[in-house]
């Protein structure tokens, strides 16, 4: 297993993470940090304190999701690549219990489930349930174990998506679309912090999550421009109205009683015409995105995984896939 970290001015949060990795029941191959934080804030103790692990860094000037993630795939030796966030936290058996049922299992891809602080815990982490697995419809890289050669028919994450949210969905819908078999393991439970700054947060973007939002009656999550840029791409205009319809039906939404449930109505009244503007901006930058086309590094032998684009062709071909 190679487990791949981009991280983004959130220094405390991977040093917990890097923590759980050096107690895992089976250790990683290897563990590659892809370090993008600003030079000046840079931290260079972190890579020689975690004597237990094989710690790779590689540190990126330019930050980008989807570059900081192929510049690790590019680097790594697994033949499974775990991708995890630097805001995550794991119990020991993680390792362990991903890569026997992906083995056990015969599947390309796995993936766990999320619980995010403020959301009511998942199944998973009650005694009475009995854990599942099923087909996956989601993809989420912050709690994934992935076939390399896979990425062999589908290439990289896209880098339209380098700023941006829902890059995972896109790689997702590639790897479907390919005939990989994408397993959805219910009893792999991780944390979530959502960390307030880092990450996409410096980009601008994914800055009020859903739970934010669900907690006040104030904060809208509304779509943004790579959520239209992904329904657009798969399924074309259609999805990308419903996309639009639903964020501003959801806007309506809380948490709370009828109270409250009346308050969150009356605000997102009032603010509705500028929701309906965030939602019609969001669409045309989308578009402009669609238009544009992919950016697919492709991988493989030779493959310049996270430097400047590929030719038109491989772009089209790896699309294509």
């Amino acid at each position: 297993i190679s487990v791949l970290i981009p991280t983004l001015d959130r220094y405390p949060y991977l040093e917990t993470l890097l923590g759980q990795l050096e107690k895992q029941t089976l250790p990683p191959h290897e563990v590659i940090v892809v370090d993008q934080t600003e030079v000046s804030r840079r931290r260079t103790d972190l890579a020689e304190r975690f004597t237990g692990l094989n710690l790779r860094w590689l540190t990126r000037d330019e930050p980008g999701q989807c570059s900081a993630r192929n510049a690790g795939i590019e680097n790594s030796r697994g033949e499974w690549l775990l991708f995890l966030d630097d805001d995550d936290e794991i119990p020991e058996d993680y390792c362990q219990r991903m890569i026997l049922l992906a083995g056990s299992m015969a599947t390309d891809s796995l993936s766990g489930v999320v619980y995010t602080p403020g959301e009511d815990p998942p199944e998973c982490w009650l005694q009475s349930h009995e854990p599942k697995t099923c087909c996956s419809s989601v993809f989420p890289t912050n709690t994934t174990i992935l076939r390399k050669d896979f990425l062999h028919k589908t290439g990289g994450f896209d880098l339209r998506y380098d700023r941006g949210q829902v890059e995972d969905a896109d790689l997702g819908m590639r790897l479907h679309l390919s005939g990989a078999l994408m397993i959805l393991d219910e009893g792999n439970c991780i944390l979530h912090h959502h960390a307030p700054r880092g990450g996409l947060r410096a980009h601008g973007a994914r800055v009020i999550t859903r739970a934010a939002a669900k907690r006040s009656l104030w904060k809208r999550n509304l779509p943004s421009a790579w959520d239209f840029y992904l329904a657009l791409r798969y399924f074309g205009p259609e999805a990308a109205r419903e996309v639009a319809a639903l964020a501003v039906l959801q806007s309506f939404s809380t948490g709370g009683g009828g109270a409250r449930r009346a308050l969150r109505v009356f605000v997102c009244l009032v603010q509705l015409p500028s929701t309906l503007l965030s939602v019609r901006k969001a669409r045309r930058a989308g578009e402009r995105l669609a238009l544009q086309g992919p950016r697919i590094p492709l991988v493989g032998a030779g493959s310049a995984l996270g430097g400047p684009p590929d030719s038109k062709k491989c772009l089209i071909d790896a699309w294509r896939r």
